[in-house]
């Protein structure tokens, strides 16, 4: 479940041709269901998962972690 992760957990990748990418969790946060810019592009490398959270899907539940 992505509410136990935590800053400096290790995640494994695996695309579609078997590849591994490993990335360590940086960043957990809670932001507004209308906070669009957790979608833009950056300058560096990152993977950022998000789910719903909070009372009616109000939040979102953030973690970025690079490579």
């Amino acid at each position: 479940s992505l509410s136990r992760a935590q800053v400096g957990q290790l995640l494994t990748i695996t695309t579609s041709d078997g590849s591994t990418q490993n990335y360590r969790i940086r960043t957990i946060r809670h932001v507004k269901n209308t906070a669009v810019e957790i979608l833009k592009n950056t300058p560096n490398p990152q993977i950022t998962l998000y789910t719903c959270s909070g009372w009616f899907d109000r939040s979102r539940l953030v973690v970025i972690a690079s490579p």
